[in-house]
Order: structure tokens, then sequence, then C-alpha cells
């Protein structure tokens, strides 16, 4: 098997920033207040601020310890294998653009102060992605 670069890169992102979130709330969930400071994905920064890069930092931030395991472990299981079959190019593409449009749903589908966090969109199409490729071979 190829190696995985990018799906191990991204898990450890992952658990790094719940790490910091975790040291920023001095407790063992993470307070809202650190999540947006630390990109969490909220409309009024969007549209009062500008912060599109929010878009992205969103996707590796999470609300609990049980949250990040289940992304990681579903990551680590589709990310390996979709980032060996198609390269890391098109998984890193796919990884992107699943979180930015997971994320833009729920901004769409949410209240304005909902702080949108976690990289379960991005995962979502990833393993959506693996199906759609090996249900082509």
């Amino acid at each position: 098997m190829k190696r995985c670069v990018f799906t191990f890169l991204f898990i450890g992102i992952c658990w790094w920033a719940f790490f910091v979130e975790l040291l920023g709330s001095h407790d063992f969930e993470p307070h809202v207040s650190v999540l947006i400071a630390l990109g969490g994905l909220v409309s009024s920064a969007l549209e009062n601020e500008d912060q599109w890069y929010r878009f992205l930092t969103h996707l590796f931030l999470h609300g609990s310890l049980l949250h990040l395991i289940f992304n990681s472990i579903a990551l680590y299981f589709g990310g390996r294998f979709l980032e060996t079959l198609v390269g890391s190019g098109l998984f890193i593409l796919t990884f992107f653009i699943s979180g930015i449009a997971g994320g833009w749903c729920g901004l769409m589908t949410s209240g304005p102060q909902t702080v949108l966090i976690g990289a379960s969109g991005a995962v979502m199409g990833v393993l959506s992605a693996l199906l759609i490729y090996v249900r082509s071979l």
C-alpha cells in the first residue's frame, strides 16, 4: 500500500487542534468561545468580518473526544484507501471540497449563532468518493 501522508496529516492536525482546544478551555470539553476563537464556522463572522478562512479551519476542530475519535477512525480507514487509489492530489481536493460544501450546507440550515465544527462533511465526502470509485471498477 502506498504511503498515505495526507490522511495521517489530517488526522494529526485534528488531534493537535483538539489538544489546543482543551488547553484553551481548561476542561475536558471544548468551550464554544474557544471553538470560535480557533476558527469555528459561524455565519456572523463570515457576514460581518469576512473571515472566509473559517471554511477550512472548522474542519479540524471537534466538540468532544468521541466526535474526534469517530471522525479519525472513519478518515483512517476511508482516507487511506482513497488516497492510495486516486493519489494525494485528488484525495486532498475531495477532502476540502466535501468539507467546505458540508460547512456551506450547515450554514444554510442552521441558526445564525450556531458554531459548526468537525471533519464530518469532509469524511463523508471521502467515504462517498471511495464508494463511487470502488463501484466504478
